[in-house]
C-alpha cells in the first residue's frame, strides 16, 4: 500500500516545489522594491545644504553583490536595516552573483 502512494507523493513534491520557489523570488523582488523606496526617503535630506546631515552609509541596492554604499540620513536607517535583514534571511540572490567593479567611496547618490 505504501509503495502505491509513493509515486503520488513524488508528483506532489515536484508540483509544489517550483511554486514555492517562485513565491520566494517574488518576496525577494518585493523586498528589493521596498528597500529602493525606503532608500529614496532616507536620501531626501541629502539634498543641497542639508547634505552634511547624511552621515550614515547604506547599500545602494540589496541586489548589488559589490554592496556599494550611498549617504543617507542617520535618522532614517531603521527601515533600511530591517529590509536588509529580511533580504538576507531569505537568502535572496545578488545580481550579478559576484562583484565586477570596485566601489571607490560612498556616493551621495
Amino acid at each position: 500500500m505504501a509503495l502505491r502512494l509513493l509515486p503520488w507523493l513524488l508528483v506532489g513534491i515536484v508540483v509544489v516545489g517550483p511554486a514555492r520557489a517562485q513565491s520566494a523570488g517574488d518576496a525577494c523582488a518585493e523586498l528589493h522594491e521596498a528597500y529602493r523606496s525606503a532608500l529614496i526617503a532616507a536620501q531626501a535630506a541629502c539634498e543641497g545644504a542639508e547634505s552634511k546631515l547624511c552621515t550614515a552609509r547604506r547599500a545602494a541596492s540589496l541586489k548589488d553583490a559589490c554592496r556599494c554604499e550611498v549617504a543617507v540620513d542617520p535618522t532614517a536607517v531603521a527601515p533600511l536595516d530591517e529590509l536588509t535583514a529580511r533580504f538576507q534571511a531569505r537568502a535572496c540572490a545578488f545580481e550579478p552573483l559576484f562583484c565586477t567593479r570596485v566601489c571607490t567611496q560612498p556616493n551621495d547618490r
